[in-house]
C-alpha cells in the first residue's frame, strides 16, 4: 500500500467500508485511526459527514452505542453476580449514589464519608483496645 492518501473525490464509502467502520469504531478507534486504515484524512471522513452522508454517521454512532452496551451489559453481569467493586460503580455513576452524605445544619453543608461494614467494625475495635489500654495503666 502507498504512504499517499488517496484523494477525497476518489474514496467511495461502500457497504462493506461502512461495516468495517462501524467495527472499527465500536472497538474505540478514532476517526484519525479510522481514515488512516482507509488511506484518507480524517478531514474527508468529517467532510462527508458534514456533507450529510448518513450511513457514514449512522456506522460511527452504530458502531460506539452497541460497544457501549456490549461493555454495560457485562458491568451488570458482574454487579449481579457480586462484584462489589462494580456494584459500587454501577450505583455511584448511574444510580447518583454516592459514600458521602451531605449534612445541613443552621444552612451550612459540609460532606462527611459515611463509614460503612468493616471499617466500622474495625474502628471499634481499635477503640476499644485503647480503652483497655486507658484502664491497664
Amino acid at each position: 500500500m502507498s504512504s499517499r492518501k488517496v484523494r477525497a473525490d476518489k474514496f467511495l464509502i461502500t457497504e462493506m467500508s461502512l461495516v468495517q467502520i462501524e467495527k472499527l469504531a465500536g472497538l474505540g478507534m478514532s476517526m484519525e485511526q479510522i481514515a488512516s486504515v482507509f488511506n484518507v484524512s480524517p478531514d474527508t471522513l468529517y467532510r462527508r459527514m458534514k456533507e450529510g452522508n448518513a450511513e457514514l454517521s449512522a456506522a460511527i454512532l452504530r458502531g460506539k452505542t452497541l460497544a457501549i452496551q456490549k461493555v454495560a451489559e457485562k458491568a451488570f453481569e458482574l454487579a449481579l453476580a457480586g462484584d462489589v467493586g462494580m456494584i459500587r460503580y454501577i450505583l455511584s455513576a448511574k444510580g447518583g449514589w454516592s459514600e458521602k452524605s451531605q449534612i445541613f445544619h443552621e444552612g451550612l453543608s459540609q460532606n462527611v464519608t459515611v463509614i460503612v461494614g468493616d471499617q466500622l467494625k474495625k474502628m471499634a475495635e481499635e477503640v476499644l483496645l485503647s480503652q483497655k489500654d486507658v484502664e491497664n495503666e
